[in-house]
């Protein structure tokens, strides 16, 4: 087997020049407005808001997160932290063209991982809300609460009730109530606790929100619950998981749409109306590949809404077809082959792609879970810089030993710019109300993952 070889600094050197870009005619840069006189142009800003969310949701400023300013070429111009808020207010000037968010994983520890996310030909305007979760519950105001579940015991109906709340899922079994009448939860002041009931065919029927106080005995019964409605879906194929959401994932019940023979094919899967809540529908499709000669995982995915009747618009999925993989083992030969700049260009892919993520991790963890990760956001098309980062975080991405990456796109059912996605994602982490989001509800996209770096024979 073919074994190629390369420093880590020249990779990272690669997938920095990489990984930025947006369509080639969208690079331009927002102009100043001039003022009354006409002479002295007005300046104009870059904003954003760099917030942490815990267990209960707590938000609170992330005030470690460091913002380095890019010009066109990559080299640093200024570097940057937020205000006692969160807030970032940059003066955008014509030589600068990109931004990179640096944040640690454990705040105040600058020798935890470190997460990446630098953002390519940026323009002057909002980039909204960045929410960056850390595990733990300081402020959440958090005690155990005894419910009583004699009524749900007694009736027969269910096996479970699935408690959520606080980032933790608790499964309560609803044998008979002489065995079992009470249960202790976990409870967090100002935080609805999320319940399922699960029937004796395995089905979530039923749900509910509830706002425990912090007294010593509560009672739960049926009436508390909101009966679910079926949702009506034809899976696009055999093998799709289809998940059904009843607000921002907090009630998701799923079918795994296998063979005929499959005791999961065809699970009815259901919604909650009477929660005024919006549904989603969520599908996902899996498939294999091949790129750099190893073996690729492509995931397939797709958001829509479902209206309270429990129907949906037909399905549409991405397909990994004969213009997409090439495009993607081009992307990675520049990067082993450590060009000076890397280009590419998913416009005769699909015309309505809007946004291509890169990201690099370390192969012997899921992306989501690598210590260090370097995300690089970019348009469908265009050219990476030689992105250039602190010597402190540069040695972090060259101690992975076997580097890995995926390449994401992303679009909705037209086509937006990258400014006008990026509008749209800021205008999205600013919402209260998910009913209103477009890329939330509409959202397409695949992803390829494959090894970078080989180890060695």
């Amino acid at each position: 087997m073919h074994t190629f070889k390369l420093t880590a600094c020249g990779l990272l050197t690669v997938l920095l020049t990489a990984c930025g870009g947006s369509d080639s005619n969208n690079n331009n840069q927002t102009e100043n407005a001039a003022d009354n006189k006409g002479n002295t142009p007005s300046p104009v800003y870059l904003t954003l808001d760099a917030m942490r969310s815990n267990q209960c949701g707590m938000l609170s400023p992330d005030l470690d997160a460091r913002f380095l300013v890019h010009d066109s070429d990559g080299n640093i111009l200024s570097e940057h932290k937020t205000d006692s808020n969160g807030h970032l207010n940059i003066e955008w000037s014509e030589a600068n063209q990109h931004i990179t968010q640096l944040t640690y994983t454990e705040p105040n520890d600058q020798s935890a991982g470190v997460k990446v996310d630098t953002y390519l030909n940026v323009t002057a305007g909002d980039l909204g809300k960045k929410v960056y979760y850390i595990d733990n519950d300081i402020g959440c105001e958090c005690n155990e609460v005894q419910i009583d579940l004699s009524e749900l015991h007694n009736s027969g109906d269910f096996r479970f009730v699935d408690f959520a709340a606080n980032s933790n899922i608790m499964s309560v079994f609803l044998s008979p109530a002489s065995q079992h009448s009470e249960s202790k939860v976990n409870w967090c002041a100002d935080v609805k606790t999320d319940l399922i009931l699960i029937d004796n065919n395995g089905f979530s029927t039923h749900v509910a929100q509830v706002l425990f106080s912090p007294v010593d005995n509560q009672t739960l019964t049926l009436s508390d619950f909101s009966e679910g409605i079926e949702v009506n879906i034809t899976p696009p194929t055999d093998s799709s998981f289809m998940v059904a959401y009843t607000g921002f994932y907090q009630f998701g019940n799923d079918s795994w749409n296998t063979s005929p023979n499959s005791s999961n094919h065809d699970k009815p899967i259901y919604i909650y109306p009477e929660l005024n809540l919006t549904s989603i529908l969520y599908t996902h499709n899996y498939s294999s590949s091949s790129i750099l000669d190893s073996h690729a995982n492509i995931n397939i995915s797709s958001r829509q809404p479902i209206d309270d009747e429990g129907y949906t618009q037909p399905i549409e999925l991405l397909t990994a077809d004969e213009s997409l993989l090439p495009e993607v083992e081009h992307i990675a030969t520049q990067m082993q082959l450590a060009s000076d700049t890397v280009d590419f260009d998913f416009s005769a892919y699909d015309s309505n792609i809007s946004a291509t993520t890169l990201r690099l991790y370390d192969d012997s963890q899921f992306y989501f879970d690598s210590d260090s990760t370097w995300s690089i956001f970019a348009g469908r098309a265009g050219t990476i810089p030689a992105l250039k980062l602190p010597q402190d975080i540069q040695a972090k991405f060259d101690a992975i030993e076997h580097k890995k990456m995926n390449v994401s796109l992303q679009k909705i059912d037209r086509y937006l710019s990258l400014q006008e996605w990026r509008a749209q994602v800021a205008t999205e982490s600013r919402s209260a109300d998910r009913a209103n989001e477009l890329i939330y509800q509409q959202g397409q996209s695949i992803r390829i993952d494959f090894a970078l770096t080989q180890p060695s024979e």
